[in-house]
């Protein structure tokens, strides 16, 4: 990390900005490991904030000096290279990284309050897994069955399923994904389905 960001550190060494924002990325690097990559990310959003403050207030020096009202400025007005908005989750993970910063400078004791202690983070719901019912996936089974399957045996092997092969061919590959992946079968025959499998393996 040293590598990436010592000569611009130097360049701005009399800017209380950039010189507390590379005390801030030092400590979580030490102390998380984070990946050059992250810390490149964190350097070039603050930095970036840095210049929109400048614009708004030439006379502010340093993040001790901003207020609810310069934060909120920053979070309205922070966008992407091409100047389009930024995403609502962008701006949340922007708010998080600031109050990252912000608890920072508590801990170093360079405030004493944060501007960020009203300034909410967006939560976002997470997507549940989508399952397929019964009906669905058998449709997907005789799909399978109908278009791969059978179009092997007649091109690989030169055999012809016949519609009662079929059915029986059906009832065996549900009953098999049933003891494989569902919640049945019996362990003592070596059958066990995958569900308790992991659960045996995780305590192994």
């Amino acid at each position: 990390m040293n590598k990436i960001y010592n000569l611009e550190n130097s360049i701005e060494k009399e800017n209380l900005f950039v010189q507390r924002l590379f005390e801030f990325i030092k400590y979580k690097d030490k102390n998380e490991k984070l990946s050059p990559v992250t810390c490149k990310g964190y350097w070039v959003t603050l930095k970036k904030v840095i210049s929109i403050i400048r614009e708004n207030n030439p006379k502010l020096k340093t993040w001790e000096e901003l207020d609810e009202v310069s934060i909120r400025y920053v979070i309205r007005n922070y966008k992407k290279d091409n100047d389009e908005p930024i995403s609502n989750r962008s701006r949340a993970h922007l708010i998080s990284l600031l109050k990252s910063l912000y608890n920072f400078l508590l801990m170093k004791g360079y405030i004493e309050k944060s501007p960020l202690y009203l300034i909410k983070t967006t939560k976002f719901s997470k997507n549940l897994p989508q399952f397929i019912n019964n009906e669905q996936f058998e449709q997907w089974l005789d799909d399978w069955i109908e278009n791969d399957f059978k179009k092997e045996a007649r091109e690989q092997y030169g055999v012809e399923l016949s519609e009662a092969q079929v059915i029986t061919l059906k009832k065996e590959y549900i009953k098999q994904l049933n003891t494989w992946l569902f919640k049945t079968g019996d362990n003592a025959t070596g059958n066990a389905p995958l569900y308790n499998s992991l659960n045996l393996t995780a305590y192994t």
